[in-house]
């Protein structure tokens, strides 16, 4: 039961992504760390890679295929290292802790090259700028996840107790995001504003154009 349980765990985190922009830094928050997290304190093993793989694959089905192809090359070899070094520690709580810094760096590493060829600013750069954020956000959500694992087997009871923070969370990033994206619409409709007249028929393209930027 395992292995459909977390594909759909992590489809449906996919799925509820959300998207934030910080300056020029666009940022995707899932849930998806947590339920790795889950799976390397419970039962690592190689069934892990191959069920998130298939999540991701099914989530991201729409997108590019060059890009689904990169997408699950990295996510198979990074969550495959993180199942390698759980194991290589002996299993257990401290093991996956040390299996999630190897995802997480491995991802950042990997993900950090195409971004550097599309920005055209240097490798080194790209690693500092989305490093503390992503950083961030990777504690916190596989932060969650360990706890829901220590509680499933110590305390299941208290995995009632995870509902409430895991909905404000994805209700925070849904907020953050929901202002992100009006600041964004606001900004291009003045500064289009700014360069046309009064003309009703440009008015309306500079309304289009805002919105096609935006989504």
């Amino acid at each position: 039961w395992a292995p459909p349980l977390m594909t759909l765990a992590v489809l449906g985190a996919e799925r509820a992504s959300v998207r934030l922009v910080v300056g020029r830094q666009a940022f995707v928050f899932a849930l998806n760390d947590a339920f790795i997290a889950v799976g390397l304190v419970l039962a690592p093993g190689a069934w892990l890679p191959i069920a998130y793989v298939i999540g991701v694959g099914l989530a991201q089905a729409r997108t590019s295929w060059f890009k689904l192809r990169f997408n699950l090359a990295m996510h198979s070899l990074s969550v495959a290292a993180g199942v390698l070094v759980t194991l290589a520690f002996g299993g257990g709580l401290l093991a996956a802790c040390a299996g999630l810094l190897t995802i997480y760096a491995i991802n950042h590493l990997l993900v950090s090259v195409p971004v550097a060829l599309t920005t055209h600013q240097s490798y080194g750069r790209v690693l500092t700028l989305s490093g503390p954020l992503g950083m961030i956000h990777f504690a916190g959500t596989a932060s969650l996840g360990l706890l829901g694992a220590w509680l499933a087997v110590n305390a299941p009871a208290g995995l009632l107790g995870l509902i409430v923070p895991l909905g404000l969370l994805w209700w925070s990033y849904r907020q953050q995001t929901q202002r992100a994206s009006e600041a964004t619409l606001y900004a291009e409709l003045a500064r289009g504003q700014e360069q046309v007249g009064g003309s009703a028929d440009a008015s309306a393209e500079v309304v289009v154009k805002a919105a096609a930027k935006l989504f």
